[in-house]
């Protein structure tokens, strides 16, 4: 079976003392955009451009509206245009926009 990866490239990412990333667990790659799942380290997601070039990150430590404790996964939502994040500890489902800016959560 033969895998086409003429898409998969390289991308320098930007090391500032506010975008190190302890473990890369997961990478979505999306538009002009790069996420980046650190779950154990830094318990945080990353975004870059895809120049590499850190644009922020969410890092909402805490157990109210808006925070996670784990972040275990994380997908792209391509219909709503947002991030969503699976705390399994605290049992939701965190959605935030590319900025990385907090919208809304649910239960599961």
């Amino acid at each position: 079976m033969d895998i086409d990866l003429s898409f998969v490239g390289m991308h320098i990412l930007e090391t500032t003392d506010e975008a190190l990333i302890g473990r890369i667990d997961k990478i979505i790659v999306h538009n002009d955009q790069i996420f980046v799942l650190d779950i154990r380290v830094a318990k945080s997601i990353f975004i870059f451009n895809t120049s590499g070039e850190f644009q922020g990150k969410i890092n909402n430590i805490g157990d109210g509206p808006g925070q996670f404790f784990l972040p275990f996964d994380m997908g792209f939502n391509v219909e709503t245009d947002r991030i969503e994040i699976m705390d399994v500890r605290l049992r939701k489902i965190l959605s935030f926009n590319t900025k990385g800016e907090f919208i809304e959560e649910w239960r599961i």
